[in-house]
Parts: structure tokens; C-alpha cells; sequence
């Protein structure tokens, strides 16, 4: 799932909930500010990425496991975001 939030704090917000998120990481995307960051920690079942998109606005990537499916989630959702962001007008 993508999400976008443009009436926020942007990535501000998510470093002031930082403790929150038991996996909380620091990462760069395609050269914008992200961090891994997942409600209850990332797991073989989900993975929350947030790319900061600009002072007020981020891209949320959530990838969750298909049942029966193995594969690294948080590497997936890195992917989703580079793929979303090679998307963004002005961003190539």
C-alpha cells in the first residue's frame, strides 16, 4: 500500500515517535531522507517504509507478506519507494 500525507510534519513527525517503533532506521531512498518504521516492528508479516518528500509532506510504503509467499518485506517496500519516486514529477 502507498500512502501520501501532505498536512503533516513530514519525517519530523515520524523521528518525534521514533520510540514507537521498535525498528526504527534511519535509511536514504533514491537521495531522500526515509527510515524503516513499522507499528509493532517490522516482521515476516509487514514492513513500513516513510520517505520524506518535503518538509511537510512523505510517501508511507506498507508491504505485507501473501500468504504462502517468503521474501524480505522492508527490502521489497525500499524497492516500491525508488519505483514511486522515479515517478515523481521533477524527481529523475
Amino acid at each position: 500500500m502507498l500512502y501520501t500525507d501532505t498536512e503533516r510534519d513530514g519525517l519530523e513527525e515520524i523521528y518525534r515517535l521514533e520510540s514507537e517503533y521498535p525498528d526504527f532506521r534511519p535509511l536514504e531512498i533514491a537521495g531522500h531522507p526515509a527510515v524503516q518504521a513499522t507499528a509493532g516492528g517490522a516482521d515476516e508479516f509487514s514492513c513500513g517504509i516513510y520517505v520524506g518528500l518535503s518538509d511537510s509532506q512523505y510517501l508511507n510504503i506498507l508491504a505485507q507478506r501473501a500468504a504462502g509467499v517468503e521474501e524480505d518485506l522492508c527490502m521489497k517496500a525500499e524497492k516500491v519507494a525508488e519505483l514511486a519516486l522515479s515517478n515523481i514529477p521533477g524527481e529523475a
